[in-house]
Order: structure tokens, then sequence, then C-alpha cells
């Protein structure tokens, strides 16, 4: 009798440890679809605590916390994947730039749409205009001027075609180089021989004692300079291409040899590259200049080099 009641305890025990299991298995959600998107969105925390996590909550108990989403609150995330579980809810899988972050209820999102070039570049996220040079075949490229509008979102306000350097982009630009550099830069000086067209910038009249200097023993090393005489490796600035240009503040630092005098100016009549700067006609040169300000930042490269600027250099 000993035996069968400790037979039926243990049955009992199995059984009961079973249906706990299974209870406890049947409480995550099911997975209705998991799918590739192209979005963004902005991320709206002000009454919210959203979670970030390494899948979708509840739906398993690899489910793990990463985070939570007010770390980017009020910024643009690329939406790369949406999900829904059987508990109705709507989750996002977000990245900055080339970055996974997780996935995040879409609630804690608004302004979802479809992304911009300028929403993808992650060094833009607290600015206001942009200028973006991308999608280069051979020396040939477009141009593209953005504004965010009042809810926050970027709009394209035109684009336009550009030259750029011989070489195409080229991530080690230098003095040597014949491309045009890559990275995220400020807006300079503008200038140019027909008088100022209406840009915000400092803007500065050429004359024939214009230079700028590129000679790296010079002490005025990738700066403007109003000058007599000046070496041969400096640029004459009455030229053609400079009726009128904008200064891309490449080397700020004025590094020895990294490379100067880099411009958005207008094209040469003769060639369609130039040695390092981004050229367009005189009507959409002008076009930069009247757009730009002191903080508008310039984005030079690839489209998929882009997307992994985080930083202006």
């Amino acid at each position: 009798m000993k035996k069968l009641l400790s037979g039926l305890i243990i049955v009992l025990m199995v059984s009961l440890l079973g249906h706990s299991f299974n209870a406890e298995a049947a409480t995550y959600d099911k997975i209705i679809y998991d799918k590739a998107v192209n979005l963004k969105g902005v991320v709206n925390q002000s009454k919210r605590n959203d979670g970030i996590r390494s899948k979708m909550y509840n739906v398993s108990k690899d489910s793990k916390l990463l985070g939570y989403a007010k770390k980017y609150d009020k910024k643009t995330l690329m939406i790369t994947r949406e999900g829904k579980t059987s508990r109705g809810a709507k989750w996002y899988y977000v990245k900055l730039g080339n970055t996974n972050i997780g996935w995040i209820d879409a609630l804690a999102f608004k302004n979802v749409g479809k992304p911009t070039i300028a929403d993808t570049v992650p060094a833009l996220w607290n600015s206001k205009k942009a200028i973006i040079t991308t999608k280069p075949k051979s020396t040939s490229a477009t141009t593209y001027l953005f504004q965010r509008n009042s809810a926050g979102n970027w709009y394209e306000v035109r684009h336009f075609a550009s030259h750029i350097g011989k070489w195409g982009f080229d991530p080690n630009f230098s003095e040597k180089s014949s491309g045009t550099p890559v990275g995220v830069y400020r807006t300079g000086l503008a200038f140019g021989q027909k008088g100022n067209p209406g840009t915000k910038l400092t803007f500065k009249a050429i004359t024939n004692r214009s230079y700028w200097i590129s000679n790296t023993n010079d002490k005025a090393y990738n700066t403007w300079q109003e000058r007599s005489s000046s070496s041969s490796a400096d640029e004459k600035m009455k030229i053609q291409q400079y009726t009128y240009g904008m200064e891309v503040k490449y080397n700020s630092k004025r590094v020895k040899g990294k490379g100067s005098a880099v411009f958005y100016h207008v094209d040469s009549p003769r060639y369609n590259y130039t040695l390092g700067c981004v050229a367009q006609s005189e009507a959409n040169t002008k076009a930069v200049l009247k757009f730009a300000d002191k903080n508008t930042l310039i984005v030079l490269g690839e489209e998929s080099r882009i997307k992994t600027f985080s930083a202006i250099n």
C-alpha cells in the first residue's frame, strides 16, 4: 500500500509540475507577423517610459531588456522591422545609422513615415538645415538642400546635379588628393565677384589680391589672404569658378598637408570634375549660398557611408 501511495504521489507531482510548466509556457505571446520595413519615426517619451528589448516583449524567455527609449527622446530613428503579437501590440525594430538598437513599442513613436536621406545621417540629429552631396556616379553627384519643418520632420527644399573630385569621394583626402573629402562639416565663408547674393553667411568680395593658401609651408595655410602675390601652390580666387562660392570647414584645425580650399563653387566650363570641391551651375551655387547659414551642416559621401556619420568633423 505504501509503495502504491508513493507511486501515486510521484505521478501527481510530475503531473502538477508538467501542468505548471505548460501553464508558464502558455503565457508567452505568439508573433502574428515580423516583416522588414523602411520607415523612420520620432521617439516620443514625454508621457512614457518604454523599454528597449532584444525581442518583442513576452514572446519568449530570451526577450531581454536592453535599456530605455528615453535615451532617444525627440530623436529620429530608422525602423527596419515591424512586428505584432497576439496581445495586439505592435513593435518596431530600430537602428541609428548602421547601429542596431532593439525592439520598442510602436506607441513610443510619432511622425512615422518614409525616411529621407537626411533622416539616415545620425550627425544631423540636432540640425535644422543640411546640404548633402551624395549618390556619386563617377565624378557626378546629387546635392540636396534639406530643412526641418515645425513638426521636426526633414523635407527636401530642392536638389540638383553637382560635380565632385576627379577621384570621386576620398576618405583619405589630403593636399595630394584629387578627390572630395567625406564627412560632416560646418559652413564657412561665402564669397564671390558679383556682390552678396543674399547669403546669411559672412560674405567676402574677391579682389585681384585674394588668395586661399594651400602652400603647406605658409603660416597662413588653409586661410584666405589678401596679397600682391603668393606661392604657385595657392588658390588665386579671381577665377571664373569662384564667381560665387562657399567654404566647407574642412581641416579647420589647419593640419599641414591634410588638405585645403574645399568649397562649393561654380562649375568649370572645361571640366566635369573638380580637384576636391563640389561644383554646380552658377544659379545652383547661388541657391546654396542663399540657403546656408552658420548652423547648416554639410554632408559629403556615398549613401552607405553617410549612414555611419555620427560626429561633426
